[in-house]
């Protein structure tokens, strides 16, 4: 028969409990040709409920690539969860999407905190964003009304973390997170 190149498929993992997760990894290999407008999204749902977008591809990899996705804020904690891998042509014809290798597991975690404050006067800074990055990963919060923030449970690796005062300065700097400790960085914005 022929190859009608028109789908909206889904691949699904068994059904499995985080609930004695604090934090949670996905990891994949995948291939995609994006031939218009399909699109892949990473999916996932608490029992039969409705499916939540986790992560979108959009661009082709021409190869295959390795993903590690953080699930913890969907999955971490709870029972009877499902991830699923969505591929939608639009209903038009398209090349399609290869996911392999794919892994569910608690990652060795650590923590970063720090305090930002005003260079010139050693002020503690509220409302300061600090984001937390690496590949495809990342991770928002603000300072409180010490100048404090903290991230827990930040997989094991080497990040970039940035400092935002209304988008009016930004301060960049890495630190190496490591498995069950406190890495502290801190921010002096002028």
């Amino acid at each position: 028969g022929g190859f009608l190149g028109i789908s909206n498929s889904v691949l699904v993992t068994p059904f499995f409990d985080a609930s004695n997760a604090n934090v949670l990894a996905l990891e994949f290999r995948h291939f995609y040709l994006n031939y218009g407008e399909d699109n892949t999204y990473v999916v996932g749902r608490i029992g039969f409920g409705d499916w939540q977008v986790i992560a979108e591809h959009h661009e082709s990899t021409g190869k295959w690539e390795h993903v590690i996705l953080d699930i913890s804020s969907f999955a971490a904690g709870k029972s009877h969860c499902q991830i699923g891998f969505l591929y939608d042509d639009k209903n038009e014809w398209a090349w399609g999407w290869g996911v392999d290798d794919v892994h569910i597991y608690k990652p060795e975690a650590g923590n970063i905190s720090g305090t930002v404050t005003l260079a010139l006067t050693s002020t503690p800074l509220a409302d300061v964003e600090i984001k937390i990055s690496r590949e495809e990963f990342s991770r928002t919060t603000m300072t409180n009304s010490n100048g404090e923030y903290k991230f827990s449970n930040i997989f094991e690796g080497k990040y970039t973390v940035t400092a935002s005062l209304f988008n009016i300065e930004k301060v960049t700097s890495s630190v190496m997170v490591e498995s069950d400790r406190m890495d502290t960085l801190n921010f002096a914005l002028s």
